[in-house]
Parts: C-alpha cells; structure tokens; sequence
C-alpha cells in the first residue's frame, strides 16, 4: 500500500540505532544436495528456484525493538543469506491492526516493498511476500502506540537461480516466443500470471470468468503445483502464493525484462481434485484496474478443439505463447498414476513454441479463445526440436468432480444456469491500457561509454527531459513504465518524475512523485552460488505507480528531473532516431 519505511534514527529513551548499525543474522549456508532433499520433500511440480530457511523470528526474540518518543514501537531485523539473487518472506503468524505497516527492503534502500498493513490480514494468519533483490534484508514492523497486532517470520527463501536475473531469455529455450509479439490474443495474456508457492517455486495459471460476471477473482491452475493428494496441505501453500501480474517484455525487443511489481499475495482454494489435478483459487483481492486484468471465458462442453493455444512463464521466464494447428485428441496421462485415466487433452506436437518446466497450471485454449483446460506435464526430454507431447486436464471431465471439495461447476456457475460456455469478462467498464511512443520499427538506443546521457546526466547540464504523448479524450493515469539505462534511487539526491498539462510544452504542474528505481540485475548463474551481484538497472522495465489516478486531457506531458548533485549517474534508454513525429522535449535554462 505504498509508503516509506520509518526514519532511519530513531530517538529513543533506551539508546540511538540506526538500520545500518543492525547486527546482521547470517542464515546457514546451503549447498545442491540440501536442495535436492528440499525439493523431493516439498512434493509438488512447480520449479524450484528458492531454498527455504525454516526460521522463528519475533520482535520478542530477534533485532532491535525500540520505542520513539511518541510510544511508536519499531522492530528492525536484519537477515542475509550468502549467495542469494533474492529473498522472500513467509510470515507464518501475520495479524495486524489499523494504523501498524510491515516493510522489507534492502539496507541500502535500493528495493523496497511494502507497506503491508491490516488490509493484507488473511483469514489463515499469513503472508507471502514478493522476492527483494540481493542476499540481505531489513524487515521493519511499525506499531503506533495502542496498537498490539502479531507478526512472525516464518521462513526466509533463498533464490539460487535468479529469478529476476537479466537477460530473461537465458531463462527458456531459444525457441519460445515473448507474448509481446503476439497481438492476436490481447486479452487473454492479460489473464496469465506468475505463481509463487512457498516463495520456493513457481507455475502459471490464468484468471477465469464465472456465470454471474462479478468480478470475482478466480484463477484456474495445477493442484500438482501445490501438493496433489493433500487438500490440507495445498490450502497452506495456497495462501503463501505471490501472483505477478503482467510480467512480460514491454515491446518486442529480445532481452528486455518486465516488471515484477503488479503482485498480488495469497488465495484460498475453492475447488480441488487431486486425482485430476485440477485446483482453481480465489485470490485473497482483485486485481486493481492498472493491473489489467481479464478474466477468460471457458467451454466445458468437452468437445475437441479445432487448434489450441497456450500461454504461460516457461522456467519462470517472461510470458510465452505456443499454438497448434490441430485439434487434440483425448487420452490419459500417465506420470507416476498421479492422475484418473482418460482425463486429458493431448497435444502431440506444437506447430510454434513449446512448454516447460514453470508451464505447469497454464490454460489450454480453443479457436474460439476459451479455456478448455490446465496443463499437468509432458514430454520431459522436450526441446525446441521435440516439442511435445503435452497433456492438459479436461475441462468437461473436471466440470462435475466433487473429490474432497466443491466441484468446478459450483463455484463457475453460481447462477446454476446449467450453461458449459461462458464468455470471458472486462471487470472494470473503463479499463488501464499501455501508450506508448515507441512504434516497432524504432530501435532503442544503447549509450557508448565515452558519451554524456542524452535523456540523463550530461555536460550540457540539462537536468529536465520529456515525452509529449496524446490520448483521445483524456483519461487518468495510474502509473509510468520506463526502461532506465542506469541509476538507483538515493533519498539524499532523489529523482523526480512530475506530469504536466500543456499543448506544445509542458505548462502546468498536475503531479509529482519522487522515482525508487528497483535492482534486479545479477551476474549470471553458475554451477556454485555466487556471492558478489552485479547492481545494474539496465534492461529493465519498471512500474512507478502514482500515490492516485491523476485526470488528464488528451496533450500531457511526463517529465523527468534529475538532481544536480548525485552518486550515481542516471539515464534513460531513448530510441535511435524516430520512424513518426517526434516527442522528446529538454528543458535549457527555463
């Protein structure tokens, strides 16, 4: 819910301790056999990419508890583990009451999430986080005086892959195709997202419609995502779930990341069977209207389709899609007699792209853009010259499955209406969208060395530079993506990004909001973990969300203004030349 941790000083009447001066908790160190045993004893599909450190952290037993002048209780804990890309957080005891903020972020303040308040309180008492760059972390609780909420750290999960490493296209097979490239299915990409489990692992799912149109947030996925024989179990792991929303490349340009800041956390299950591998989940809120959400349609009529499409995060990599031009054909998947016999489509060879290991619980689609069902595995030799076979759980058959839960049709057709075709539903009447003046035939700039920034710091001393762009009717706006070349946020020096009204220049001043730019480049991996990260912010597509929707007519203006005095240069990519009308504006003087 946004916000900023407490300052770092605080007066107290026990002493004077700053964040930095924290003693650091080192968490053991860990090595491929311990994930391995990890791993087999988490028993689920999803990819692993985080060891889980099993931990009891309370302000009553760890960091530095103090209590500011005006009864303002603060708990800092610091925690590294050696080697990580990131770290996420389990907080297996999570209640806290109006007023009191949660926040992690890094000790140089590079990465922070939060706040997390009393409006992220679940009826099970946990919460999942988002991961934070690098191998160490400041988890800070701020209760008001009269407040007596509960929080405990659970686990703290050590990312060994590198999850939000660059280039992402190292991630998957050379073969796959970013969505972003596709323009034939706009809203049904916007209904897949990422899955975190246990902060440990990751899947796919896709948000799905329902017979009332109301919005509700249900997202249909792979129980052997979470733990396929046991309800009780899964429903734990369902409610340490982080969702990413929109997690794909911004344009079709190979090596450029999305952003991992459209997240929601946690859900519940509302309709399970393992023997089939079906689970779909309520997530724990919808997603808000600058998340862009869809909620696709279905056909459970469990009639074959005459081609199939499927979209999803291969190896957690940004979204793909893969298609065939066939109709698949009925079968039985047989992967270690986890699932009922007959109970899948089969796809025997994708025409374009294929699925992986992280795929799992992504959605099959039809000719006519409904989802018929929810990929459970395949070929496990699969390659960009084998492309198959890949075996997705029928929708019809799971229609009326009642195994140790309520059936799919009772919670997709609240209405009882009796229907097995449902069409896919816009959940805001007016819904976010993207604009950009980036066309696809533009190329983006990359700066040689032994030249100033032209959109950053330069010997030209401009410190002010903008985009113009147009929008018919005007509208309000959430939020920028910009793609920096290089940069960090720094409170002595911050960046400013302000919106300006104006017809040939910006005249104005709408808004303002100072930018914390987000960390997530890292060396690439290798056999052994590494302990030194690259800090770079190249590549990268980042989301800075406005405090609130700022109104706008159809001619504004997004400036940047960087500080004179800074620690580190910043800048941002621009394109080379410009295929249509020009829309970069510096400011000289006034």
């Amino acid at each position: 819910f946004g916000g900023f941790p407490y300052p770092e000083v605080i007066k107290s009447t026990q002493s004077v301790r700053t964040a930095r001066s924290l003693e650091t908790i080192i968490l053991p160190a860990i090595d491929s056999s311990a994930i391995a045993s990890q791993d087999e004893a988490i028993r689920m599909g999803g990819t692993q990419f985080a060891y889980s450190h099993a931990v009891n952290f309370t302000p009553e037993n760890s960091g530095v508890l103090l209590t500011d002048s005006l009864g303002t209780k603060v708990w800092r804990l610091r925690v590294r583990s050696e080697g990580a890309y990131s770290l996420n957080v389990i907080f297996n005891r999570y209640r806290l009451e109006k007023g009191e903020k949660v926040f992690i972020y890094t000790p140089t303040k590079s990465h922070i999430i939060g706040a997390f308040t009393e409006q992220n309180n679940l009826a099970e008492n946990l919460l999942a986080t988002a991961p934070v760059e690098g191998d160490e972390i400041i988890i800070e609780y701020i209760s008001p005086k009269g407040c007596n909420g509960e929080l405990s750290v659970g686990s703290i999960n050590h990312d060994f892959v590198g999850l939000r490493k660059l280039p992402s296209v190292d991630n998957s097979f050379y073969c796959q195709i970013d969505v972003t490239c596709e323009n034939e299915y706009p809203e049904e990409k916007r209904s897949t997202v990422l899955i975190i489990i246990n902060g440990v692992a990751y899947c796919s799912g896709n948000l799905i419609n329902n017979t009332a149109f109301d919005g509700t947030p249900y997202l249909l996925t792979a129980s052997h995502c979470f733990n396929y024989n046991s309800l009780a179990k899964s429903k734990t792991m369902a409610s340490t779930c982080v969702f990413f929303f929109n997690y794909q490349a911004p344009h079709c340009i190979s090596g450029v990341r999305g952003n991992l800041e459209m997240s929601i956390s946690g859900a519940t299950i509302e309709a399970f069977d393992g023997n089939r591998d079906l689970t779909l989940l309520r997530l724990s809120s919808p997603p808000p209207v600058d998340y862009m959400p869809y909620y696709a349609g279905w056909d459970a009529t469990d009639i074959a389709a005459e081609n199939v499409f499927c979209i999803h995060h291969p190896e957690g990599d940004l979204k793909k899609i893969t298609r065939d031009s066939d109709s698949p054909t009925k079968g039985t998947f047989t992967c270690y007699d986890m699932f009922s016999a007959e109970g899948h489509w089969i796809v025997d060879f994708w025409d374009e792209g294929l699925t992986e290991n992280g795929s799992s619980g992504s959605a099959l689609f039809n000719q006519d853009k409904k989802i018929i069902g929810a990929l459970s595995g395949g070929y496990s030799d699969v390659s960009c010259e084998e492309r198959g076979y890949d075996a997705f759980y029928r929708l019809g058959v799971v229609w009326e499955s009642n195994y140790q839960r309520a059936g799919l049709s009772t919670v997709l057709d609240p209405i009882n209406s009796g229907q097995r075709i449902c069409n896919g539903y816009e959940p805001y009447d007016r819904k976010c969208f993207r604009i950009s003046n980036f066309n696809e035939e533009d190329q983006i700039y990359y700066t040689p060395t032994d030249e100033d920034f032209l959109t950053g710091h330069n010997a030209l001393s401009i410190y002010e530079f903008a985009e113009r762009f147009e929008m018919d009717g005007g509208g309000e706006i959430y939020g920028i993506h910009f793609l920096p070349e290089s940069g960090t946020y720094n409170s002595k020096y911050p960046i400013r990004v302000h919106l300006y009204s104006g017809e040939k220049e910006p005249k104005e001043l709408l808004y303002s909001q100072v930018v914390k730019l987000q960390n997530s480049q890292y060396v690439s991996r290798t056999n052994e973990f590494q302990n030194k990260l690259l800090e770079s912010f190249q590549n990268r597509d980042n989301y800075l969300r406005f405090d609130q929707p700022i109104p706008v007519d159809s001619i504004f203006f997004i400036v940047f203004e960087i500080p004179k005095k800074y620690e580190k240069e910043f800048a941002l990519y621009h394109t080379k030349g410009k295929s249509g009308k020009n829309s970069s504006y510096f400011k000289s003087g006034d």
